[in-house]
């Protein structure tokens, strides 16, 4: 049952959760604390919490409920308890495992991770998460659960598990089967076991269990971030990342619901959740699905209230943010596979969260984060970066912090640390409770510390006082006469010491904040007084706003400043004056005038001086604003601004607002109509009378009333505007009087209603009552109308409603049967019957009885008790009337069925049949609200203060009918003797019978009769049936015997039976846990000791002592000591089954062998009389260490190196220390000391070590240099326990650097690097008394060899690179691959070595030898003597490739200020913006390593943001990369440097790439340093010479053109000429000049060269006065003749910026042209001279830049065509003929539009004009390249291109009436228009085409327009004698004689009612529909008349209509009757 190490399968890197502070922590200690972490983190909380939600419950409540829930789960003890410092949590401990059965059953249930964790959290199991179920298992079988740690389950698993990771979770019930959860095509849900027991002792309720809405399920961390928030009723809070809502309706709670809380989540299911959540919980929150990352937006003014995000800056008080993190603190976890990726992925987002959090919280707001995980990166590291990024914040401490410290951290503090809270190993709730205990603690003795300071305080004060000498002594200097708190405690809880009160006293001198003489001016001092800390908002942003505010007004500065900005006069009255100042503030250094300059344009605003305009620094100019109106107007925008004479004018704002009334009415009604009166609005029930719908105003509706009542509504009107008058009026008044006569009288009664007052005041934000009353005196609706006036001349209709109703006698119903009309037992007046029928005594029954209202009254109502009347019941015995209790309710809602509970408690002891009558009365019915002729039962009441008679009416009467049965219970045995006696490690169990002898069950519980706790009966609780056998548990006792009474509760007390239990228990003893205790060998004066344990093993209370003998065994005598002084304790008192804890220390004073006894003595056996219960002997000796060191190099304590040693090159060697005395040895390595110390690393392993007797110990010791030179004074400390001495090891070495080999390129030789090394000493200092010996005899042979070694030269002939050996690699291999090549040729070597004294003492070797024995011998086999040897460089003597072109260039350029290193780096020829690369090769020739870092000293990269979108865009090939470009600073040219690695190892070739990169051309000359760890820097200079033209065409680009060409194309003869834009653009990071030239080629005899004369600008170019003279060019290609005539350029010199453009207008005058010159090919070039001023043009030993004669022409080559065009026209195109109906043109504007196409197909464009004549029009006009508007009639047609025309003809209908005439008469008077014989009329224009100011063609345009052409039979209608009343019909048709449909309408000329039309209008179909609509005409006579009508029949078009005359007589005639319709 053990839970797993770690919930990962892989070995995740620890700077994933546990980041070390530095790079000294102890791996070892990350380990341990990672493991510790992990294995946490697979085990459950020990505790559950509930949050209660206050909104809705109590706490108390609830928990009462949970603990019920429990009962129902367990019968276990479960704590629960309410958790002291979170009053809304309620705290489940889990059950001790001890006390669950966790027997394994033989069936098993394989569940997944997630299934496992939810179950030791307290869930049961549910189907989903069953991975596998053993065959065989049913419905409640007994199962065993397992969890599948690794994954090695299959879905459908038949058998057990066979799997060492499958960890046993708990029992349960199985509830589903195989075939119910792995059945194809099966979703399965539900709970497929039910849990028991679990490993992890959590069982708990669900919250879906309890009420809804009234707790939730949630970890104690998750609930303390909202109370650390602590948000506060009224604020504005924001939960950022909300989702699913538990801590945001949390914080709804602790808010009350007041205030504006916001949650936000940017997925759609979780705010789906979230909105859920909130209304279950009844938390109001505005919930918006949006990003968190994006919730801030700086664009929106943050004076704008918004509650929708984004939103803008400082909007929340307090911020929530809960961000998302890789939850690796929630528990248990089984099985993680997240990624190291997917951790380190949720660090970018909370930072990006932070950021838009800070952004939103205001000043002095709240910010609380908080996450679900336990790693160290997004936790405390977030913190400090948030910290280290934005100065705007402060770490706060938590309130309430219940978890520990954070984990260290680089960035933060420990009192930061101790401010953050975190969860984990050491925070679990016990651990929190004693937290809480110590803290407590901590606190009593802080304040014990404070009284006691204070006690002393006044002690010395009192003795200064009465002392004279000390207390003169006290005036000369300052006394401290009371301590400050302990520093420690003042830390841990953030308190106060002395030195926080006050800054330093000079500081408060020269702050005028707080010293008010630094503050004078006089405006400011009498109101001034002392200034207030001013607290700055924002300090970065202010800085940054003052510095955009300077840059954009740098003319102006800031005399003044405003104070306030704007003034507002709010709610004024008329004809009042008031007043405010305007403090103008001089902000400058000297003394400033500020006057009026505009006074207000209102003439309500006067603007007066108080003191004087003039004011010094500092100081201030006070002006008063008046305002003062004799109307109600507000002044939304008015200023007044000031002059400061110089600087900015100061401007301040004037308003004047007034708030107009606003009422907000709540009415309410004074009788109560129901519990929920929108439930039962009379305006919804369908027995009201409908007029109450026809209200149109705003209605007050009183509801239903009985006649003769009233009904009082009180009206509450709150003003939420300004101060108002307000009056009600009648509608009589209010339509025939004058409202300002109206007299102010204080009641209004209008018909049946009354309101009281009629005038009322109502002020701003006050309220004011209006009594409503209704009184009807009939039956009906009554409506009123009234009118609300205001003073503001605004009103308000109201509707005043009210019903009267009578009260009926089926008002009131009872849903029961009725009884039989004579009933033979039953009371005969009442009507119903309801029977309880078996009752037990004392036992509550419930019935209920159903009471409709069917009236729409709200009925008050009274239920009564009788006794039954009926004389043949003899047998039934009458209730008492206190049996009976009815649910009473406020009153019987209207049209509403009320279930009244009726409760019976027979409370008698005898059985029987018992009856009573129940009698419901309807209260205060008015007699004139009876409905007449029915009867009522009533009670008459006595109403004297009413006019109206009021009665109880009598509903109906019920009878109630029980049979009671008592209660019985029996106990067998009674009393129960135990009848043995108890011993005293033995409990006793007896069972006990309790019977029932009735037949109802019957609730029993056993409560204590007396104090005595020794006997437990279980169960306690029972129900009981029939028969329960209990079972007795007894316990020991105190020797006494058991005489224990208990009380068996039946029914909560009903009855009281009395049992007794009777027993005797043995005497009990102690023990000690140990017999003997041995220390052997123990240091003097040092503390050993053995811990103990005191037991009782028996059941009763024990009070034990501890007594001690010592005897000394060498002096053989026996000492008396006491045993407090080596046992702590050595004496207690131990409960039932206790055991205590004692330390027993050895006693080290004196050496020597000691032996001790101890015995035990209990209170129970006598100390003098008796032997003790336990003895246990005491044996140590006392003595001293002896240890000796040495090192590996010598016998002594002396780390003596014979190597040299290299800086950064460790070495590692030994030390040892022998153990030759009798015990073992501690001993501590201390760090390093002596002068030298500081110039090494020396890592010492283990530092702590324990020598066992006889044995040695080996210490490592690894030596890291950092300098070079010789070095003896270090020494390192070795401290041992018990030795007064502390040893010292010695160490003493030589340290050299590295030396390196450096290859330049263009064939450079290596270069041996540095040239100077340092020397060997001649003598070293050994030993401990530091004897100084010569050094050769002290050091090997081979330390004079290295050294030489290393000052070897390498001249490199070959080009080849060679592959150096790893660091690894053998030093001699390196070395012989470095002295050797592949062809065999090898390595020029150069010795040089300086003899301190002569020739002969060097030996054989001796510089002059020659380079062949060098090659063929091996370096390491030369054997020098005593002396020092430098190595140096080999100048070269040859020059490499041109570089003697270039540096001779360089020098030519820069004549004698070029300066030069002695290595050079050569750049020929660069072309511009094109990247060119050289590579420098760096070898180290030594086993030493060190740092290389290369720097440019002039054009180094510029330092530009990196733009991530260009880099992206630029690697999909979408945009061109920039990178470079980016990369240049202000010369044009960069020289970046790459090194291929920053450190070089020992024997490795590291490469530095030099890349140089320009746009702009010129010589360059700059240096690169090579600093190489602590050698003298290596310096070379770099030789660039950049070759191209600064000006670009972007016409050439991407052209297949050897040149820039501009094509002017073919030109047409009729153009004056064409222009065309040049875009050039200057590259290069200078401004230039470029002057342009002309030359046209005519075709003549060509030259070889041309000649050009270009004289520069003196203004622009900043040119001496011998270059002012003019420059001729004499180029080596024929360019043309100058030509200014045909061509021109403007302008003649253009002025380009840095990597800037301009156009240049090239125009082609052809007007100018003579007939030679047309229809051939013309060819021009413009030449360009490129020039710089003289600031550009030469830097001193750093660029030159030629111009003019020196960099090549510039050139554009120019070409075009003339061309005569001719337009060909479409000869099929002969007129374009449209058509249209009349009717149409009369309904709306009438339009037709035809299209046609004109083609170009010469080679040259052609200029075309359109025209014609109204009603035709050109639409628009068509090319590829144009789409002309309307009214635009001209293009250009380009060759070969079509135009499309659109013509269109708009006929108006003014036009086609005008014209009507003329078609009746066939003649119209215009000559282009004419009539057709089909009743249609055409309009005759023509369209003119012009091609180049010449009509090229005529088309005809024809417009026929059809009027309305319809004939109608039969012309008359003779109905004849029609009898008088009868109807008779006649049909006319109607036939359209055109293709259009045709509306028509119908007129009757008389208008007769006796004759009808129908239809009166509609369309007549078009011919081809059918073009038919018939006509019914009905004839009905009303009198015996002849009738005559017209009937007309028009169209939309005057003149067009038919009339059709009617015709009948009526008659009284029978015979021309006709029954129907004829």
């Amino acid at each position: 049952m053990s839970f797993p190490i770690s919930p990962f399968r892989v070995n995740f890197n620890t700077e994933i959760l546990i980041k070390s502070q530095n790079d000294n922590t102890d791996e070892q200690d990350i380990k341990l604390k990672l493991t510790e972490v992990l294995r946490w983190l697979c085990t459950p909380p020990k505790i559950s919490s509930y949050r209660i939600n206050t909104l809705l419950y109590s706490v108390e409540e609830i928990l009462l409920q949970i603990k019920e829930k429990l009962k129902n789960i367990t019968n276990n003890d479960v704590i629960i308890e309410l958790c002291s410092y979170l009053p809304d949590v309620v705290i489940v401990h889990n059950i001790k495992v001890e006390e669950v059965d966790l027997d394994m059953k033989a069936l098993e249930v394989i569940v997944d991770v997630n299934c496992a964790a939810a179950v030791l959290r307290g869930a049961h199991v549910f189907a989903p998460g069953v991975m596998g179920m053993q065959s065989g298992i049913k419905v409640d079988d007994k199962v065993s659960i397992y969890a599948d740690v690794g994954n090695n389950c299959r879905k459908g698993l038949q058998k057990s598990l066979d799997c060492p990771k499958k960890v046993f979770i708990g029992n349960g019930i199985a509830k589903k089967t195989r075939s119910d959860l792995f059945a194809e095509n099966l979703k399965p849900s539900g709970v497929a076991v039910v849990v028991h027991n679990n490993i992890s002792g959590c069982l708990v309720p669900c919250s879906d269990t309890l009420p809804t809405g009234s707790c939730i399920l949630q970890n104690f961390p998750s609930i303390l971030c909202s109370h650390v928030l602590n948000p506060q009723p009224g604020e504005c809070v924001l939960d950022m990342c909300a989702a699913p809502g538990n801590k945001t309706t949390h914080i709804a709670a602790l808010m009350k619901n007041k205030g504006t809380l916001i949650a936000i989540d940017k997925t759609p299911s979780k705010i789906q959740r979230l909105k859920e959540n909130c209304k279950v919980f009844n938390a109001n929150a505005l919930i918006y699905q949006y990003d968190s990352c994006k919730s801030f937006d700086q664009t929106k003014n943050m004076d704008v209230f918004e509650n929708c995000p984004p939103f803008g800056k400082e909007r929340f008080d307090k911020i929530l943010l809960d961000a998302p993190c890789s939850a690796l603190g929630k528990r248990p976890q089984f099985n993680n596979n997240s990624s190291e990726k997917v951790i380190k992925s949720y660090v970018p987002l909370q930072r990006k969260l932070f950021q838009n959090a800070v952004q939103l919280l205001k000043v002095n707001g709240y910010l609380v984060y908080s996450t679900c995980t336990i790693a160290q990166p997004e936790n405390e590291c977030v913190v400090a970066w948030a910290l280290n990024t934005f100065d705007c914040l402060e770490l706060c401490r938590a309130n309430p912090c219940l978890g520990e410290a954070g984990w260290p951290t680089d960035g933060l503090s420990a009192d930061d640390l101790r401010k953050v809270q975190r969860f984990g190993p050491n925070s679990d709730i016990d651990s929190i409770s004693q937290q809480l205990e110590k803290a407590l603690a901590d606190v009593e003795l802080v304040e014990e510390h404070l009284l006691v300071q204070q006690a002393e305080y006044f002690i010395a004060k009192d003795s200064i006082i009465n002392d004279p000498r000390a207390n003169e002594l006290s005036k000369l200097k300052s006394l401290g006469l009371t301590r400050d708190v302990p520093q420690s405690f003042a830390n841990k809880y953030s308190l106060l010491t002395y030195g926080n009160l006050l800054p330093p006293l000079p500081e408060r001198a020269i702050d005028f904040r707080l010293n008010s003489n630094r503050h004078l001016c006089e405006p400011c001092e009498p109101e001034m007084g002392i200034c207030a800390p001013v607290k700055i908002k924002q300090p970065q942003e202010a800085v940054v706003s003052l510095t955009k505010n300077l840059r954009r007004h740098v003319d102006e500065q800031t005399f003044f400043e405003a104070a306030p900005k704007q003034i507002v006069f709010n709610d004024y009255e008329l004809n009042v004056t008031y007043t405010k100042k305007i403090r103008l503030r001089n902000v400058t250094n000297v003394t400033h005038s500020i006057t009026v300059k505009h006074p207000p344009k209102t003439k309500y605003f006067t603007i007066t001086l108080q003191t004087t305009n003039r004011r010094a620094a500092g100081m201030c100019v006070v002006y008063t604003v008046t305002y003062k109106t004799d109307v109600y107007h507000d002044i939304k925008a008015d200023k007044v601004v000031f002059n400061t004479f110089g600087g900015k004018d100061v401007v301040v704002d004037l308003k004047s607002t007034r708030s107009s009334p606003c009422l907000r009415i709540f009415i309410l009604r004074t009788k109560t109509v129901a519990s929920n009166p929108l439930k039962f609005d009379s305006l919804s029930n369908e027995f009201f009378d409908v007029d109450r719908t026809m209200a149109l105003n705003a209605s007050i509706d009183c509801g239903s009333t009985l006649i003769g009542d009233e009904v009082l509504l009180s009206i509450i009107m709150k003003n939420e505007g300004g101060t108002g008058r307000f009056f009600f009026v009648t509608e009589t008044d209010w339509f025939c009087n004058n409202v300002e006569h109206i007299s102010d009288d204080i009641e209004l009664i209008v018909g049946a209603f009354r309101l009281y007052p009629a005038y009322f005041v109502i002020k701003e934000n006050e309220f004011a009552e209006v009594v409503l009353s209704f009184y009807p005196k009939r039956y009906g609706l009554s409506v009123e109308t009234v009118y609300l006036l205001c003073n503001n001349n605004t009103y308000e209709e109201l509707d005043l409603i009210g019903d009267g109703i009578y009260f009926e006698k089926g008002s009131v119903t009872f849903s029961l049967k009725k009884k039989d009309s004579k009933p033979f037992f039953l009371d005969y007046q009442s009507e119903y019957c309801l029977h309880f029928g078996k009752c037990l005594a004392c036992t509550k029954h419930r019935g209920f009885i159903r009471v409709s209202n069917n009236s729409s009254l709200n009925l008050s109502y009274r239920w009564m008790l009788r006794r039954s009347e009926n004389e043949n019941s003899k047998d039934f015995k009458h209730m008492t009337p206190h049996w009976i209790t009815v649910k009473q309710f406020a009153s019987l809602p209207p049209h509403s069925a009320t279930d009244f509970d009726i409760v019976l408690y027979p409370e008698t002891t005898s059985s029987g049949l018992y009856r009573m009558v129940l009698s419901l009365y309807i209260e205060n019915i008015p007699e004139i609200g009876l409905r007449d002729h029915e009867e009522f039962t009533v009670l008459e009441k006595s109403n004297r203060d009413s006019e109206t008679r009021l009665l109880d009416i009598l509903a109906g009467e019920v009878e109630l009918l029980c049979e009671v049965e008592k209660i019985d219970v029996i106990i067998e045995p009674n009393p129960l003797t135990v009848p043995f006696r108890l011993s005293d490690h033995t409990d006793c169990q007896q069972n006990v019978i309790v019977r029932s002898a009735t037949n109802f069950p019957l609730r029993c519980e056993w409560v204590p009769h007396t104090t005595n706790n020794h006997v437990v009966i279980k169960p306690q609780r029972f129900k009981l049936d029939d028969v329960v056998n209990c079972k007795v548990f007894i316990s020991r006792t105190d020797m006494e015997k058991i005489d224990d009474q208990f009380l068996l509760y039946v029914n909560d007390g009903v009855q009281k039976v009395h049992f007794k239990v009777n027993a005797r228990v043995a005497v009990p003893c102690c023990a000690l846990s140990i017999t003997a205790i041995d220390f052997g060998h123990v240091m003097e004066n040092f503390v050993y000791y053995r811990q103990f344990r005191v037991e009782n093993p028996s059941r009763a209370t024990v009070a034990w002592k501890i007594s001690e003998d010592i005897v000394s065994l060498q002096e053989q005598q026996a000492l008396c000591v006491e045993p407090s002084c080596n046992m702590v304790p050595n004496e207690g008192v131990l409960g039932e089954g206790e055991s205590c804890a004692v330390r027993y220390t050895a006693n080290t004073r004196e050496q020597g062998e000691w032996l001790s006894y101890l015995k035990l003595y209990t209170n129970f056996v006598d100390e003098k009389s008796e032997k003790p219960d336990f003895v246990c002997g005491v044996q140590y000796t006392v003595c001293t260490p002896t240890a000796l060191i040495h090192s590996d190099t010598s016998e002594f304590p002396i780390l003596c190196l014979e190597d040299i040693l290299y800086v950064g090159v460790p070495i590692q060697c030994k030390m040892c220390v022998h153990n030759f005395g009798n015990m073992v040895l501690i001993l501590i390595c201390g760090k390093p000391t002596g002068s030298s110390a500081s110039s090494f690393d020396i890592r010492i392993t283990p530092s702590i070590g324990i020598v066992n007797v006889q044995q040695n110990f080996q210490i490592d010791v690894r030596i890291v240099p950092k300098e070079m030179g010789y070095f003896e004074d270090v020494y390192i400390p070795v401290f041992i326990l018990g030795c007064e001495k502390v040893k010292l090891v010695k160490l003493m070495c030589l340290v050299a650097d590295i030396t390196v080999a450096i290859r330049l390129p263009e064939n450079y030789p290596s270069i041996v690097w540095p040239e100077i090394v340092p020397e060997i000493p001649e003598v070293i200092c050994v030993g401990e008394n530091d004897t100084f010996v010569p050094s050769h005899d002290y050091h090997h042979r081979r330390l004079a060899e290295e050294r030489l070694e290393g000052s070897i030269e390498v001249i490199c002939e070959s080009n080849e690179h060679r592959s150096i050996p790893k660091s690894d690699a053998d030093p001699s291999i390196v070395k012989r691959r470095l002295l050797e090549t592949e062809d065999g040729h090898g390595l020029q070597m150069l010795y040089r070595a300086e003899p301190k004294n002569s020739v002969e003492e060097q030996g054989s070797w001796c510089p002059e030898a020659s380079t062949d024995s060098l090659e063929r011998t091996n370096p390491t086999c030369v054997t020098p003597t005593d002396c020092s040897i430098t190595a140096t460089s080999t100048t070269l003597t040859t020059e490499m490739g041109r570089s003697h072109s270039l540096r001779s260039l360089f020098e030519k350029h820069f004549d004698s200020e070029l300066t030069l290193q002695d290595y050079l780096i050569e750049f020929k020829g660069v072309p511009l913006k094109t990247p060119v690369k050289k590579t420098i090769e760096i070898v180290n020739m030594t086993p030493g390593s060190g740092d290389v870092n290369a720097e440019v000293a002039n054009f180094y990269p510029a330092e530009h943001p990196k733009d991530v979108l260009k880099e992206l865009l630029a690697e999909i090939g979408m945009a061109k990369s920039t990178a470079w470009e980016d990369l240049i600073a202000a010369n044009g040219i960069v020289l970046k440097i790459e090194q291929s690695n920053n450190s070089i190892g020992a024997y490795e070739r590291i490469e530095i790439d030099v890349w140089v990169y320009a746009n702009t051309w010129g010589l360059y000359l700059d240096e690169i340093l090579i600093d190489i760890s602590q050698l003298t820097p290596f310096c070379v200079s770099v030789l660039i010479e950049v070759v191209g033209l600064p000006v670009q065409f972007p016409i050439a680009q991407n052209s297949i053109c050897r040149e820039p060409t501009i094509r002017l194309g073919v030109v047409p003869y009729f153009v004056d000429s064409i222009k065309r834009k040049l875009k050039v653009v200057n590259a290069s990071a200078v401004p230039i000049t470029v002057s342009w030239h002309l030359f046209v080629n005519f075709d003549r005899p060509k030259k070889d060269f041309s000649v050009m004369f270009d004289m520069p600008d003196s203004e622009l170019l900043q040119f001496s006065e011998e270059m002012l003279k003019g420059e001729f060019f004499l180029t080596n290609q024929y360019f043309g003749e100058p030509n200014t005539i045909h061509f021109d350029v403007e302008p003649l010199v253009s002025n380009i910026e840095p990597r800037g453009y301009i156009y240049v207008d090239i125009t082609a005058n052809i007007a100018n042209f003579d007939d030679t010159l047309l229809d051939r090919q013309i060819e021009a070039n413009l030449i360009g001279v490129i020039r710089t001023r003289l600031q550009f043009r030469y830097s001193s030993n750093i660029f030159v830049r030629p111009i003019g004669s020196q960099l090549p022409l510039t050139k554009v080559h120019i070409t075009l065509e003339t061309k005569c065009p001719k337009l060909i026209i479409d000869d099929n195109i002969r007129a374009i003929q449209m058509t249209g109906f009349a009717t149409d043109i009369v309904e709306s504007e009438f339009s037709r539009t035809k299209t046609i196409v004109l083609t170009n197909t010469s080679s040259c464009s052609s200029l075309v004009y359109i025209e014609t004549e109204k009603p035709f029009r050109i639409c628009s006009v068509k090319t590829a390249q144009l789409s002309v508007p309307y009214l635009v009639n001209c293009a250009e047609l380009l060759p070969t291109e079509c135009m499309e025309v659109t013509i269109e003809c708009t006929v108006a209908s003014n036009d086609v009436l005008k014209m009507v005439e003329g078609v009746k008469a066939s003649a119209v008077g215009n000559a282009a228009t004419r009539v057709c014989n089909d009743n249609s009329l055409v309009i005759s224009r023509a369209l003119n085409v012009y091609e180049g100011g010449y009509l090229r063609k005529v088309i005809p345009l024809e417009m026929k327009i059809f009027y309305p052409l319809f004939k109608s039979t039969p012309g008359s209608i003779n109905f004849g004698h029609v009898y008088i009343g009868d109807t008779a019909k006649s049909v006319v048709t109607l036939k359209n004689l055109t293709c259009r449909p045709m509306k028509f309408e119908i007129y009757k000329c008389h208008k007769m009612q006796e004759i009808v039309v129908s239809p009166e209008s509609g369309f007549i179909p078009r011919v081809g529909s059918g073009g038919i609509r018939t006509i019914n005409v009905f004839f009905t006579p009303t009198e015996p008349a002849p009738y005559e009508e017209w009937i007309a029949i028009t169209t939309t078009v005057a003149y067009h209509y038919v009339i059709i005359s009617v015709n009948g007589d009526g008659t009284y005639d029978e015979k021309y009757h006709v029954s129907g319709l004829h």
